[in-house]
């Protein structure tokens, strides 16, 4: 799968040097949102042609055993040097962030009502968090742009 662009995706095969997105899940239509919980994704869009469904993806080469969109509390993340998005880690890895939490279906980080002071740590119960990370998928449904969020709360090693 390529993204022109124009977002007009057609189907390759992944070992295509220009394949950019791969296909993790087929969803039923209108099912965006349910993309979140594919390990790996992270963005999604709607077909109508051949059959219509929502098709979850990733950047072609992306290891889904190593997202963190489905994290949960008491696993670890890190951010790889170079790397602007954490990866799954080992509990023994000296760098590791370990989760305390994570709240679904959050606002986007740069919406006018989501709160920029840190509060939202409070009001999940996890006022010792010493750092939190906004997770969103984007997708294009019925020509609209659409976001969903999880946030993970963690503390520092």
């Amino acid at each position: 799968m390529t993204d022109d662009s124009e977002m007009e995706f057609r189907r390759i095969d992944c070992s295509d040097p220009a394949a950019e997105q791969e296909v993790l899940a087929i969803l039923e239509p209108g099912q965006f949102g349910d993309c979140i919980g594919v390990d790996g994704v992270l963005s999604g869009v709607a077909q109508s042609y051949p059959e219509p469904a929502t098709l979850c993806t990733c950047q072609v080469g992306v290891d889904p055993t190593t997202a963190v969109n489905n994290i949960t509390a008491g696993e670890r993340l890190v951010r790889e040097e170079g790397s602007e998005v954490p990866v799954r880690a080992d509990c023994g890895e000296p760098e590791a962030m370990r989760v305390e939490g994570r709240v679904d279906d959050v606002l986007p980080p740069d919406h006018p009502d989501a709160p920029a002071d840190g509060s939202t740590c409070v009001e999940a119960g996890l006022p010792q968090t010493e750092m939190m990370l906004h997770f969103g998928i984007t997708g294009v449904i019925d020509g609209q742009p659409e976001r969903h969020y999880r946030l993970m709360y963690m503390t520092m090693p």
